[in-house]
């Protein structure tokens, strides 16, 4: 016997409706802050233990159902949605920057499973800061694999310092080697000189960020800490194939 459908589409709509009526009428909004998501989302990517901490550390000074929305009245389900919410994101993140979909997918499946299982609100929040730890962990072993130590220690600088400019002597106090050195290494590890990484890793940043962040290209261009916009222009169109004003437009068709 087919089941009786006991909800009306209206009704959704009416709902999603009233709350976003709400919101505007208090000037605020209780849903997940893009701007927080992105930054939470390009940490893990980057493999970024510090940026991921930091964000986590933000989330947890707030109440969760101001952070993150009301997507069931039942508190345990609740915190499950939001765990599959996160844990979707991130995944299909690092899925796209490289990280093997077979390994992406399994640790995703391990975490859902216990938070399926449990029914303890605050265990299933601490799976879901554990998971992204997880993946932080995996995409920092997996991009930088094969690389000594001195590389790992620099390129964990470049990716916490992404906002600044940086330079080979600051590599250098970062891993405890001559700027020469660090360059040498780099070749050697990454095939690529330290600036040329530092650039890419930029750019990269700067492209997710033409994406999904309300900001002008010359924002962007002064976010990364850039030459200048023109120059920003120049290395985005050198290493995408477009100038980032060509890019955005790309994006609104």
């Amino acid at each position: 016997m087919a089941e009786t459908v006991n909800y009306s589409v209206n009704e959704v709509r009416r709902e999603y409706i009233q709350q976003v009526y709400e919101a505007r009428e208090k000037a605020e909004w209780n849903g997940f802050s893009r701007m927080m998501e992105v930054q939470m989302i390009d940490a893990v990517v980057s493999g970024n233990l510090v940026q991921v901490s930091d964000y986590l550390k933000k989330l947890q000074q707030s109440e969760h159902q101001v952070q993150i929305g009301r997507m069931s009245d039942n508190p345990i389900h609740q915190a499950r949605y939001y765990l599959v919410a996160t844990v979707t994101m991130v995944t299909r993140g690092c899925i796209d920057a490289g990280l093997p979909e077979r390994l992406a997918l399994s640790i995703s499946d391990a975490f859902i499973r216990s938070a399926d299982t449990s029914n303890n609100i605050e265990t299933i929040y601490e799976l879901t800061r554990e998971c992204l730890y997880e993946f932080c962990q995996n995409m920092s072993e997996w991009r930088l694999k094969g690389c000594s130590l001195p590389v790992r220690l620099c390129c964990e600088y470049v990716l916490e310092h992404l906002h600044e400019k940086i330079s080979l002597e600051q590599l250098g106090e970062a891993c405890g080697r001559s700027p020469h050195h660090v360059s040498d290494m780099f070749c050697r590890d990454l095939g690529m000189r330290p600036m040329e990484f530092i650039r890419r890793e930029k750019l990269r940043q700067a492209h997710r960020a033409l994406d999904n962040l309300n900001l002008t290209i010359a924002n962007i261009s002064e976010l990364f800490s850039f030459a200048s916009p023109s120059a920003f222009s120049k290395q985005f169109s050198d290493e995408y194939g477009m100038t980032p004003l060509e890019y955005r437009k790309s994006r609104m068709y």
